[in-house]
């Protein structure tokens, strides 16, 4: 019987202990900086950007990184404070044109889409636009921004974790009260 009762009160506390953090607080806002009016492959550029949790408060205690992806392949750099509270600074270098994907994983907060960015042809800065994937002409990097509905942000395996836990207790709580029958 000890046995049952302390593997439901563990199976709830490791379910709490994976909700926690993203359930006090929930979800943050990321914004950008003003960007380049072109950004040419192979060359780094400091990308600033603010994260407000709530879309609010600067959020001071993040550990953020831009991701950039395009054709699978996935590069992130890490972002460090930088002037005012909840401002980020990240080293970015886009190895290749094209148009890339840009997120920011907020950690401890969910990854927060920002749109794509058209990065033109290094050997070129002055030459004629690249063309995108859909045939169109661009000559600078126009972001394309993506919103995250409200609820969104929230963590859904964290969420799995605790019904996971609850579904264990209850179960071994119900063996419980049938083996005492």
């Amino acid at each position: 019987m000890r046995l049952v009762s302390l593997a439901s009160i563990l199976a709830v506390a490791i379910g709490a202990l994976w909700v926690g953090p993203v359930s006090a607080g929930g979800w943050a806002v990321t914004t950008l900086d003003s960007l380049p009016s072109s950004v040419y492959a192979g060359q780094a550029y400091e990308i600033g950007y603010t994260i407000r949790q709530h879309g609010v408060t600067p959020f001071t205690a993040a550990k953020p990184r831009i991701v950039i992806s395009l054709d699978g392949q996935t590069l992130s750099f890490a972002g460090l404070p930088h002037g005012q509270p909840g401002h980020y600074v990240s080293d970015v270098e886009f190895p290749r044109a094209g148009t890339w994907t840009l997120a920011v994983d907020q950690m401890p907060f969910a990854i927060q889409a920002l749109g794509t960015l058209q990065i033109l042809v290094p050997s070129a800065p002055d030459a004629e636009a690249v063309t995108t994937a859909r045939g169109e002409a661009s000559t600078n990097p126009t972001l394309v921004s993506a919103g995250v509905a409200d609820g969104a942000h929230l963590i859904p395996w964290a969420w799995a974790w605790l019904a996971a836990g609850s579904v264990l207790a209850l179960g071994l709580v119900g063996l419980r009260f049938r083996r005492a029958e």
